[in-house]
């Protein structure tokens, strides 16, 4: 389709928005990134035609007319019309792009001795749209509809985050070995097996710390409540006397533990959510004795080896 340039004569439209890409982006510039801002601009000119990228995945992160790399980060344009009089923009990416809101981009291809200009987004529209509040400067004169913006500071969104679960914390490091030192005791008895790993073999029985006392659980049963310091003969109490019942000892994390574990909002680990419930987690902390230590996986419910 035909467009009428600056110089008040018609070119072909995609010629147009492709020289602009080319003279506004840095000369190493990636094949995607010319594209983005190509698709954009042809939006923004009111074309009923759209650009197609081709080619292996692998050529389209190198830059256009060489072999040399471009950039591997990600990359949104801003949309047509996006630069918004409030100090918001319209981004042309969204939660198809993982983007959550608080990530913060900076724009690409500045010239020499600009101020660096960087936005954070507030809002997701879908999966190819976003809105961003700028951040630095505080004018939206420096930013143009086409402009590419790299990602600098990810946060994952809200629907993909990982939930885990970990158990209340309230015990110390010590009273934990106590109870592991007593309970390991079950280890010589005729009618337990003891078992290290309840993912290669699934217990019977599962003792567990609540956050108040220790408690014994048999599948489908209600829970055993077994007092703070429960002595191993009490245990057995409650076990079946004959036949070999599979017994798991899952120790939460220690009172020491829990405030090196950084994980939700306002950490590096912002993709991981400490959920509410082990019901609503994917993964729970499980912690075992051994010997005079206490080690910890994350497990991934409901699975066998």
């Amino acid at each position: 389709m035909e467009w009428t340039g600056s110089d008040g004569k018609p070119h072909g439209a995609f010629t147009v928005a492709f020289l602009d890409a080319l003279q506004t982006l840095p000369a190493n510039s990636s094949a995607q990134d010319i594209y983005k801002r190509v698709k954009v601009l042809l939006l923004g000119m009111g074309v009923a035609q759209q650009p197609d990228l081709g080619g292996r995945v692998e050529r389209t992160h190198l830059s256009l007319f060489s072999n040399s790399s471009g950039s591997e980060r990600l990359t949104v344009a801003v949309r047509p019309e996006g630069v918004n009089g409030d100090g918001t923009l319209e981004l042309d990416g969204g939660l198809a792009l993982g983007l959550g809101r608080g990530s913060e981009l900076r724009i690409v291809g500045l010239a020499p001795g600009k101020p660096e200009v960087r936005v954070r987004i507030t809002q997701l529209e879908g999966l190819s749209k976003s809105k961003a509040e700028i951040i630095r400067p505080a004018r939206p004169n420096q930013i143009q509809p086409g402009d590419l913006f790299e990602l600098t500071a990810w946060v994952a969104p809200e629907n993909s985050r990982l939930q885990v679960w970990m158990p209340p914390a309230s015990l110390s490091n010590a009273s934990l070995l106590k109870v592991a030192e007593e309970t390991g005791k079950l280890r010589q008895a005729g009618n337990v097996k003891w078992i290290d790993d309840p993912v290669q073999s699934n217990p019977d029985y599962v003792m567990a710390w609540n956050g108040s006392q220790w408690t014994l659980t048999k599948a489908g049963e209600a829970a055993v409540n077994l007092g703070q310091s429960p002595a191993t003969p009490a245990i057995l109490s409650h076990l079946p006397a004959k036949g070999k019942t599979g017994f798991f000892l899952a120790l939460p994390p220690s009172s020491e533990l829990l405030p090196a574990m950084k994980l939700g909002r306002g950490s590096d680990n912002s993709a991981v959510e400490v959920a509410t419930s082990p019901e609503h987690a994917q993964y729970l902390l499980v912690g075992r004795a051994s010997g005079k230590e206490i080690e910890y996986a994350w497990l991934k419910k409901n699975i066998s080896e």
